[in-house]
């Protein structure tokens, strides 16, 4: 058994890691061969690029992720719906794009974590590269350690338990095409590299594969912070036993939605809301001993995002300020019908500069 579990992982794997490099491989290669299109052409008078086409930041930001378990009954009179957190906190960091090379640093701020008591962490890595009618997207998540959420609605961010010996992984890869490109810039509402002058969207649809990991390493009782009462009238703490186990899933989500670029003051000014719907499947490809409750092979997917961007843009200087939320209900948590809510704040300044006539390490 162990043979065909190591065989079905490295087949998926292989797959993952094709579909990945098809993502990032065949956009650039129709960019490359239909840029000088006039399709592609875009509306000058509506969308500007800058003379001062490099940039420098520094930003801030901060990442929340929800587990929510599907509701457990408990007692014949008494259901609970667990919730899971990130022990996460705020960011600051800085970068910089010069051409095709871009790099970004960012320190955890140890005093502003959730539970400063103990040593759960999570970290995130993101790559994107935006064209003008498409944008390619790669991102890590790693969890070390959940903090168990108290059910008093007065106190929801104190944790009761830190689940130390789960840990989770997320890589994940996204293709998005923007419709309306010849009046819409993705580019100029999400990350002021360009200017837009006059307000418009566009409807964006896009693909993501991600692979997920998720391990228990140690069995755990957990005070869920409920309470019950005996045939004797006693109250006692209700406990939930979280097994050993490690799982590995696949999804294919499609995401369809609407994004406008509200503008004022020639561009200068902008506030872009977007929403999408995302549907897809996922697909448990690996799971260990430890869960007795069998999975389907495949989980339907459903879930929704939204955002809203603020910035002020112009030829010198930008300010940047945006939120992210996602929510999707699947068969996370080894529990079907479980959802992962995922939040992030982010606060960007950045200074326009000149590229030099010489190249950087003579290749940029």
């Amino acid at each position: 058994m162990a043979q065909v579990f190591s065989y079905r992982f490295v087949d998926h794997l292989k797959l993952l890691l094709l579909f990945v490099l098809l993502l990032g491989i065949s956009p650039l290669h129709a960019e490359i061969n239909f840029l000088s299109q006039s399709w592609l052409s875009r509306d000058t008078n509506r969308i500007k690029t800058y003379a001062k086409a490099e940039s420098v930041w520094i930003d801030a930001s901060a990442v929340s992720t929800t587990f929510t378990l599907a509701p457990l009954k408990v007692s014949p009179d008494q259901t609970i719906k667990p919730q899971l957190v990130s022990n996460t906190g705020l960011t600051i960091g800085g970068g910089f794009i010069y051409g095709y090379l871009i790099a970004e640093y960012s320190v955890l701020l140890p005093s502003t974590l959730r539970d400063k008591s103990n040593n759960a962490r999570s970290a995130h890595l993101g790559l994107a590269k935006n064209a003008r009618n498409y944008g390619i997207e790669g991102s890590f998540t790693k969890i070390n350690g959940l903090l168990y959420l108290s059910p008093d609605s007065n106190d929801v961010f104190r944790p009761l338990h830190q689940l130390g010996n789960i840990s989770y992984r997320n890589y994940s890869g996204t293709f998005s095409y923007f419709f309306n490109y010849k009046r819409f810039s993705y580019r100029a509402a999400n990350q002021c590299y360009e200017l837009q002058t006059r307000s418009a969207g566009s409807v964006i649809a896009s693909v993501t594969s991600s692979y997920q990991i998720l391990r228990s390493k140690d069995s755990a009782v957990l005070n869920s912070g409920y309470t019950s009462k005996t045939d004797s009238g006693n109250v006692v703490p209700i406990n939930v036993a979280i097994g050993k186990f490690s799982t590995h899933r696949m999804a294919l989500v499609g995401n369809i939605g609407y994004s406008y670029n509200f503008v004022w003051s020639g561009g200068k000014w902008s506030c872009n809301p977007a929403f999408s719907a995302l549907v897809g499947t996922d697909h448990t490809i690996l799971r260990t001993e430890g869960d007795k409750k069998d999975l389907p092979a495949f989980t339907f997917v459903r879930g929704l995002s939204w955002g809203l961007n603020f910035s002020y843009n112009c030829p010198d200087y930008y300010v940047l300020c945006n939120y992210r939320g996602q929510t999707a209900t699947s068969g996370v948590m080894l529990i079907p019908n479980a959802s992962v809510n995922v939040q992030s704040l982010h606060l960007e300044v950045g200074y326009r500069f000149r590229r030099s006539e010489k190249k950087l390490c003579g290749v940029f």
